[in-house]
């Protein structure tokens, strides 16, 4: 049986909760919270020793990187089929994998935003102090990064500033290979959709005057046609409840 650890459904969460419902496996998933910090627990550190969320496991192993556990799924259950056939179409979703979920790629840049645009103005102050008192409780070690939730402050402009350039860049990468194709990575939809999808859904909310149907319509366009999809829209019900759509995890965990 796979199991998925995961948080709300956006981000890599979101990403495997599609893929498994777009080949319509059968999984336990579990919810990990991680504005309680529930993924610095030692039974967690078991499986993701850094205490990363998303994690998939079967009974090989636990995978941690959403991308190659999207590549995975597609090699393990190939049909329906959610991968390029050529060796050209592999390195292109290679490059996308990098693009949309590597080290301040798309997925780092959205979730600062995320978190100081939305999660601090709705997160209420009893949860948020319970996160500070927990961080603190964390080995000094595993503290790094959470400067900006400990101060309960936003990030300054200037990080704000280089996270909407960072994403708008992104997004006119996509505009830009969505004039060649409907699709990121040759003509069908694939993982990489997925992926780009679960990273990108929320970035028009996010930056409404700089990525709409005028300024990029295309991406507009192909985040309409991914949200319609069946697969999708069962993955976005996959929510805990307590936040309403849009949620976003803390920058440090």
């Amino acid at each position: 049986m796979i199991e998925l650890h995961h948080w709300e459904p956006n981000a890599g969460s979101l990403a495997l909760l599609i893929c498994l419902a777009e080949k319509d496996l059968e999984y336990a998933g579990h919810y990990v919270d991680m504005l309680k910090l529930e993924q610095h627990e030692p039974e967690f550190r078991v499986l993701s020793p850094e205490g990363i969320v998303p994690v998939l496991v079967t009974k090989d192993e636990a995978m941690t990187d959403t991308g190659l556990a999207l590549q995975y799924l597609s090699d393990r259950y190939p049909e329906p089929c959610l991968a390029p056939t050529d060796p050209a179409a592999w390195y292109d979703l290679q490059a996308w994998t990098a693009i949309l979920d590597g080290r301040m790629g798309l997925a780092d840049n959205v979730r600062l935003l995320g978190w100081n645009l939305v999660m601090l103005k709705r997160l209420p102050a009893e949860e948020l102090d319970a996160l500070i008192a927990g961080v603190s409780r964390l080995p000094e070690k595993k503290q790094s990064g959470w400067a900006q939730v400990q101060t309960e402050a936003e990030a300054d402009e200037d990080q704000l500033k280089l996270a909407r350039e960072r994403v708008e860049e992104v997004v006119g990468k996509l505009q830009a290979a969505l004039a060649r194709s409907d699709w990121l990575v040759g003509d069908a939809y694939s993982i990489a959709d997925i992926l780009g999808f679960a990273h990108a859904h929320c970035v028009p909310s996010l930056l409404p005057e700089s990525v709409n149907a005028t300024t990029a319509p295309r991406v507009i366009d192909w985040l309409s046609r991914v949200a319609e999809r069946d697969a999708v829209r069962d993955a976005l019900t996959r929510s805990s409840g307590r936040f309403a759509p849009g949620a976003f995890a803390a920058p440090g965990t």
